[in-house]
């Protein structure tokens, strides 16, 4: 389905298109790129998850990823660790990705900011405090607790 509509943006000549017909395209294009991050995302992540890089000679799945695809190392990593937050962050996360409501840009910031409330939220157990994510006082979170893979 993808193949189809990149073929039919493929074909399409820019300059022969009017300013409406130029900003669908884009729209269109961004839509698969979304698509296309989704996807790589979540294989990235299975490989991370099976080791598979490690079958290859390589010390982690950022260093096969570069080597495999010549990116720089720090967007290799970069892509790991946004797949293992993904992974890990409530399904939600995952769904809105996956959709292409939430680009990697979006995922990243937003399973960072999970990261940091979950840690906050375990580390929360004082008995003068209360949990900022659930409003429990005095002991530690339970949904901090649940939330962590």
């Amino acid at each position: 389905m993808g193949e189809d509509r990149l073929l039919a943006l493929a074909e399409r000549r820019p300059w022969a298109m009017s300013g409406d017909e130029l900003m669908a395209a884009l729209d269109e294009a961004h839509a698969l790129r979304l698509e296309v991050e989704a996807v790589t995302l979540r294989l990235i992540r299975q490989i991370e998850k099976v080791k598979s890089a490690s079958a290859l000679a390589a010390s982690s799945a950022a260093v096969w990823y570069r080597n495999r695809h010549r990116i720089s190392i720090r967007s290799a990593h970069r892509w790991v660790k946004v797949a293992k937050r993904v992974d890990a962050a409530p399904a939600v996360v995952g769904d809105g990705v996956a959709s292409g409501a939430v680009n990697l840009d979006q995922a990243d910031v937003v399973t960072r900011a999970l990261a940091t409330r979950l840690s906050m939220c375990a580390a929360w157990r004082w008995p003068a405090r209360t949990c900022p994510t659930t409003g429990v006082t005095g002991r530690r979170c339970s949904w901090a607790s649940t939330s962590r893979s």
